[in-house]
C-alpha cells in the first residue's frame, strides 16, 4: 500500500522507534520536503529568499509553469511552498520557520527540554 510517494512497507511502527536508540530513529527520517518533493522546484538568491521570508512576491521568476513550487535559498535550504502566477510572479503560500532573522544573520534558538 502506498500514499503518493510514500510506500506503506517502508513505514516503522512507533513500538520500533521505541525500541532504537536516537541515532537510529533519527536515520528513519525523511527530509522535511520530501511531501513536496513532485513540486516543481525553484532556486532563490539571497535577495529573493529574503522577500520569501518575509512574506513579499517574486517578481520576473522563470518557472516551468504557473502552480506550485518548492523553493529554496542560496544555500539550497528548504523555504517552503510557493505559487507562481502567470507572468512569472511568485508569492509564498507555506513557508519553514527557521532560526534566520529577516537579515539572514542566525538568531539564538532556545532548545526546549524533552
Amino acid at each position: 500500500m502506498a500514499i503518493g510517494t510514500f510506500d506503506a512497507d517502508a513505514a516503522v511502527s512507533l513500538d520500533a522507534l521505541q525500541e532504537m536508540t536516537l541515532r537510529a530513529r533519527e536515520t528513519c527520517l525523511l527530509p522535511v520536503d520530501a511531501l513536496v518533493s513532485a513540486l516543481p522546484r525553484i532556486d532563490l538568491d539571497a535577495a529573493q529568499a529574503r522577500r520569501i521570508r518575509t512574506g513579499l512576491a517574486v517578481h520576473d521568476v522563470h518557472a516551468a509553469a504557473a502552480g506550485l513550487v518548492r523553493v529554496y535559498g542560496p544555500a539550497q535550504e528548504y523555504i517552503g511552498v510557493a505559487m507562481v502566477q502567470n507572468g512569472g510572479t511568485m508569492i509564498p503560500r507555506r513557508l519553514m520557520a527557521t532560526g534566520l532573522s529577516v537579515a539572514g544573520s542566525v538568531t539564538q534558538a532556545v532548545k526546549p527540554d524533552c
